[in-house]
């Protein structure tokens, strides 16, 4: 669902550093977004300047933590360890105590393990979603509409989504997990996206991918 911007004025060529209201004159969407993005831009570039395209907390090997990827104890699913990464930039949050099943995904419904036997690189698929009202669902979300106003709407919100995936690759290499090699898998989005493995990645060509080492 598209919400009532009247339009986006951030431009990082500009090198704006802030914005500044000013006494007596009309405020705008455009300015108070256009500020929100130049905190966005500084913060995601910091992060990927300090952590690097991808990266997890440092944690001891042994300890289930930061989207490690482990088959469950019957064989029968993945599991993706509490924790955080960060992707591009943007933080994920894995919130689910003692992690989340591969099959039971809050933000990717109906995933299913392949059936075909073979080798499988794990990835790790993220965006940003526009939240308007109509997109609110469950007991997750504060409502979006003003109670104190009798309803209505007043600002939106963008949410990060992440989605753990898998791919089949021909052999347990890097250049085996290409940009091409998922590019069939990835669905369209109105936010921006970025792909990379929950483990060791390094970058290939073509924005918001990588090549890891398969996990077959």
């Amino acid at each position: 669902m598209k919400g009532d911007i009247s339009r986006s004025t951030y431009r990082a060529a500009n090198h704006y550093s802030g914005v500044r209201l000013q006494q007596g004159r009309v405020l705008l969407d455009a300015e108070w977004n256009e500020h929100a993005d130049i905190g966005h831009h500084v913060d995601r570039t910091t992060t990927v300047d300090v952590v690097g395209p991808t990266g997890a907390p440092k944690h001891p090997p042994t300890d289930f933590k930061h989207f490690k990827v482990a088959v469950t104890q019957n064989g029968a699913d993945l599991l993706v360890a509490p924790g955080r990464i960060y992707v591009d930039g943007i933080l994920c949050e894995n919130d689910v105590a003692g992690g989340v099943a591969f099959t039971h995904q809050a933000d990717l419904p109906g995933a299913s393990l392949p059936p075909a036997s073979g080798s499988y690189a794990v990835y790790l698929d993220v965006w940003e979603r526009h939240l308007t009202p109509v997109d609110q669902h469950g007991p997750d979300f504060p409502p979006l509409l003003e109670s104190a106003l009798n309803g209505p709407d007043t600002a939106t919100r963008t949410r990060v989504v992440w989605q753990v995936k898998l791919v089949q690759v021909q052999s347990k290499s890097c250049t085996a997990f290409t940009a091409g090699a998922i590019a069939g898998s990835r669905i369209s989005s109105t936010g921006s996206r970025s792909t990379r493995s929950p483990r060791e990645a390094r970058r290939s060509s073509g924005r918001g991918t990588t090549a890891a080492p398969s996990r077959g």
